[in-house]
């Protein structure tokens, strides 16, 4: 009989509490979601830290090149041929 009494108690109050209605704030969070509706991608189909990656990795392979042609064009990359002595490369 007690927890019968109990049961009733609980419905009556979760019946009585009910549901919050939504605040000012819920039209402007529905906005934010319909101007965005995927805020974690930056393209179609890859998130920040992925373009991120992208450009880094694109920006590091630039850098290593120009550095690489750079010691090209001023023939450092090889030992000098006017050396009197044998050079092994």
């Amino acid at each position: 009989m007690r927890t019968a009494v109990l049961v009733l108690a609980s419905l009556a109050t979760l019946t009585l509490a009910g549901c919050a209605s939504p605040g000012p704030g819920h039209a402007a969070d529905r906005r934010k979601v319909k101007e965005n509706l995927t805020p974690e991608l930056l393209t179609l189909n890859e998130r920040h830290i992925e373009v991120e990656n992208r450009l880094l990795v694109g920006f590091n392979t630039n850098m290593r090149m120009f550095w690489s042609d750079l010691s090209r064009a001023s023939h450092t990359d090889r030992p000098s041929r006017l050396t009197p002595g044998p050079m092994p490369h």
